[in-house]
């Protein structure tokens, strides 16, 4: 983690010996010591924390897929995506 993530955050992955299985749309992420799976619309966001998206941009890029308002995906986005970073599974700027 670095720092309060904004919405002008570009989260990214931090552990590069994390090892990813895909099965079904899930994601199991492997950090060594334990092992964490994610479902498919957690690994949807999981995918996007690659330092190219501001979280304001998977808010909405995630609203037009899953024809939501942004408001109902803010919170529970950025909650999940703090708690990857409690992990050590991603740091943004």
């Amino acid at each position: 983690m670095s720092g309060p993530l904004l919405l002008d955050s570009k989260p990214t992955r931090l552990k590069t010996d994390v090892q990813l299985e895909e099965d079904d749309g899930k994601t199991i992420i492997h950090t060594g010591s334990s092992l964490l799976l994610l479902e498919q619309d957690e690994s949807t966001v999981f995918n996007l924390c690659n330092g190219q998206h501001t979280v304001k941009e998977i808010i909405s890029q995630l609203s037009d897929v899953f024809k939501l308002p942004e408001a109902e995906i803010k919170d529970e986005l950025v909650s999940f995506i703090e708690d990857l970073g409690k992990r050590g599974l991603l740091k943004w700027q």
